[in-house]
């Protein structure tokens, strides 16, 4: 692929989000939502494509969005910056988002309260993850207190 071919798929991938000023990607992406194209991370061949080389730095995310090619969005900084942005942010290992405030949950409290509940009632945990859409791990992690703790 040319470097205006590249350029024209990745303009083509992108749908601007009015509220938050986010360019969300709309193309392939990694579990964790990172966008990917031709090989690329969305988000650092944006960063590249708008502001310049990037060499061995990483391009972080000041939306704390990891779908969002905005390069306003966008900032170099080291494997440190890096980590310190992310505990600033309530991600890394420790952190203190819990719960419905942590930017990957896929549950609630009172989806927690069910499981909970249901798995109190004989339910197993592999039926519970099926129907919660989430790993048997999850499910062992919610029911002996691992996670969500903080949910009575």
């Amino acid at each position: 692929m040319t470097g205006l071919e590249l350029e024209q798929a990745f303009y083509s991938m992108i749908s601007a989000e009015p509220m938050s000023g986010c360019w969300l990607w709309m193309g392939n992406a990694t579990k964790n939502g990172y966008g990917v194209i031709a090989q690329n991370y969305a988000h650092r061949l944006s960063y590249a494509m708008h502001n310049g080389e990037i060499g061995n730095l990483h391009v972080l995310h000041r939306c704390d969005n990891p779908g969002c090619v905005n390069p306003k969005h966008l900032f170099l900084g080291t494997q440190q910056d890096n980590n310190a942005d992310k505990l600033k942010k309530g991600r890394a290992s420790g952190g203190s988002m819990k719960g419905t405030e942590h930017h990957q949950a896929k549950l609630n409290d009172q989806n927690v309260i069910q499981i909970r509940e249901r798995y109190k009632h004989g339910e197993n945990q592999t039926q519970l993850a099926k129907a919660f859409s989430i790993s048997q791990g999850t499910v062992w992690s919610i029911v002996n207190r691992k996670t969500w703790a903080h949910i009575v």
